[in-house]
């Protein structure tokens, strides 16, 4: 979507910004954005620390035309340290998403960000090979690759968020977590 787009911009809690792409990586539907400003950031977190049953969520957008453009908090664990045919690039998670919810955080009980929420099982060709209709199903790039993809970025690492002692160590209060990942994501409006 990204590549065919003639303009950009993302939507925060302060206002919308135009936005135009620095690094892209189609092989994982990734793309970097530069916004000029300041605002709120995540830390980044390799995927290594991951371990099937952590809690994890995501704040998003999912179908704003119905839903309103105010963010979304779901929340689930993560299911397995892969993806659709073992493919180790994505982790599957419990995370409820919809459509809009691509591309946005997942993030860690600490507010880490652990991955980028990429789609779900498709539902219809589950339904046709196994005669039976996925529930919950879905996936997350993994933190690593992410990381990778900043990283090739000239000088954007020197800038970023360093991690905190306990970026993987649970909050004892999960809502001012979710308000500060909430404070750091922002809409992206492709046109």
């Amino acid at each position: 979507m990204i590549a065919e787009s003639t303009q950009i911009r993302v939507r925060t809690q302060r206002g919308e910004f135009p936005a135009r792409v620095v690094r892209r990586d189609p092989a994982n539907d990734l793309a970097v954005l530069k916004v000029e400003g300041t605002f709120a950031a995540l830390h980044v977190l390799g995927s290594g620390r991951l371990r099937p049953a952590d809690r994890v969520f995501t704040i998003g957008f999912p179908n704003p035309g119905l839903q309103g453009f105010a963010p979304k908090f779901s929340s689930g664990e993560v299911a397995a340290l892969s993806g659709p045919g073992d493919d180790p690039r994505f982790i599957q998670i419990s995370v409820p998403i919809q459509p809009g919810n691509s591309g946005g955080p997942l993030v860690n009980a600490a507010g880490s960000v652990v991955g980028v929420v990429t789609g779900k099982l498709d539902s219809i060709k589950t339904l046709k090979v196994t005669g039976q209709i996925p529930e919950n199903v879905n996936y997350a790039i993994k933190g690593t690759i992410l990381l990778g993809l900043l990283e090739a970025v000239p000088g954007l690492t020197d800038t970023a968020p360093q991690a905190p002692a306990n970026a993987s160590t649970p909050s004892t209060n999960s809502a001012d977590t979710a308000k500060a990942v909430e404070a750091a994501t922002v809409l992206i409006i492709v046109r």
